[in-house]
């Protein structure tokens, strides 16, 4: 097995992890009564982003020799990506305000 194949294995975790994060709050974000612009733009960006970053990468296989260091940027760049979905889907996306009535009044 070659090293690609170790990576490739390791973002598919990351990423699936991520994309499970997102369509979990996927009908809570484009919810009627609660819609922010802001957050529906970031939640669809980060949501397209992820397929697109995993398309970009096919073409590391082609890489013969791999590094500690351009190993780790990939994962690095896939566990950003995980990070940043769990920022923009919250752990109970039913109750989130997405960023209203942060200041009590």
């Amino acid at each position: 097995m070659a090293i690609y194949e170790y990576i490739v294995a390791f973002t598919a975790i990351l990423l699936g992890l991520a994309t499970a994060k997102i369509l979990h709050a996927l009908p809570y974000v484009f919810s009627k009564n609660q819609r922010d612009w802001t957050h529906s733009f970031l939640f669809v960006n980060v949501m397209v982003n992820q397929p697109l970053t995993w398309w970009a990468t096919w073409a590391y296989a082609k890489v013969e020799t791999w590094t500690f260091f351009t190993f780790m940027l990939v994962i690095l760049m896939f566990a950003f990506k995980y990070l940043l979905a769990d920022q923009i889907a919250s752990t109970n996306p039913e109750k989130s305000s997405h960023g209203r009535n942060i200041i009590s009044k």
